[in-house]
């Protein structure tokens, strides 16, 4: 069953920024969420650099040649992250390089490929005083039309009587 994008940005999250089973936030570097909706809701608090996960946008493949519509998915996923110092621990090079470790190959579902990188760089924003970087990965999934159920019954039982 596909995952909706909703879920794709929150599994990518709880990876990213894992907890114990006391709901303590076990990465110390950097939090992670989806996108908040308004801009005016994104933390500026660097503290810890923040991690934000978008699903951008999705490609599709032509259709198989079937009565039914069956394409390939590819569904890009933005990890946007936000500090205001390029190297050391809390730095965009070593963030990246633990955000690239943590999902490189990780497969988010039955009928996903694994995450593989597409991209990554600067991104070029007014604000000061803070470094922003993206890091893009793909996975790609089959979405298949949503066939109405048949109106003939399902099973038909058969019994055999020997003669």
């Amino acid at each position: 069953m596909p995952i909706n994008y909703e879920e794709i940005e929150n599994i990518i999250c709880t990876i990213l920024c894992p907890v114990d089973e006391e709901a303590v936030k076990l990465n110390t570097v950097y939090t992670a969420q989806p996108l908040p909706d308004n801009e005016s809701e994104n933390q500026r608090n660097f503290s810890k650099a923040n991690v934000c996960v978008i699903c951008t946008n999705s490609d599709f493949d032509n259709p198989d040649n079937l009565n039914v519509v069956n394409q390939k998915e590819t569904i890009n996923i933005e990890v946007q992250i936000r500090t205001n110092s390029r190297r050391g621990e809390k730095g965009i090079f070593s963030i990246m390089r633990d955000i690239k470790s943590k999902l490189l190959g990780y497969k988010i579902g039955k009928g996903y490929t694994q995450l593989q990188l597409v991209k990554n760089g600067y991104l070029d924003t007014t604000t000061q005083n803070d470094w922003n970087y993206v890091v893009v990965f793909s996975t790609t999934t089959r979405v298949v039309e949503n066939l109405p159920e048949p109106t003939y019954p399902k099973f038909v039982q058969i019994d055999l009587v020997d003669k």
